[in-house]
């Protein structure tokens, strides 16, 4: 996770889009101060597992798939439990999945064309 905080604190307009839709959500609805970390959680350990495959081929499928499986997941979970709360979880879902690289946890020397 610390690649990420690194990515935030290197981009202050990233870091008030987080904490300004990290705040709404929690305005509308007080679960989703848990759901954020955990959103955050789910992709680092997918990332991390995904990290440990040494082709970079099945490496970038396997991170692709989980990304997109796990952001579906969320966004049904969050409809589902926490319908007011759905649009700013959705926005930062989306930031994640774009901010964080999957790259960033494995390392270079690790992967095989």
């Amino acid at each position: 996770m610390s690649t990420f905080q690194k990515t935030l604190s290197k981009n202050k307009l990233l870091t008030a889009l987080f904490f300004t839709l990290l705040a709404f959500g929690v305005y509308k609805d007080a679960l989703f101060l848990m759901v954020a970390p955990m959103y955050l959680g789910l992709i680092a350990g997918a990332y991390y597992v995904g990290s440990k495959i040494s082709d970079y081929t099945i490496n970038a499928f396997y991170s692709w798939s989980i990304k997109w499986a796990v952001f579906i997941l969320s966004l049904v979970f969050t409809g589902l439990y926490m319908e007011e709360a759905f649009i700013p979880a959705m926005l930062l879902y989306i930031l994640i999945n774009s901010t964080i690289n999957p790259m960033m946890f494995a390392s270079k020397r690790e992967l095989t064309t």
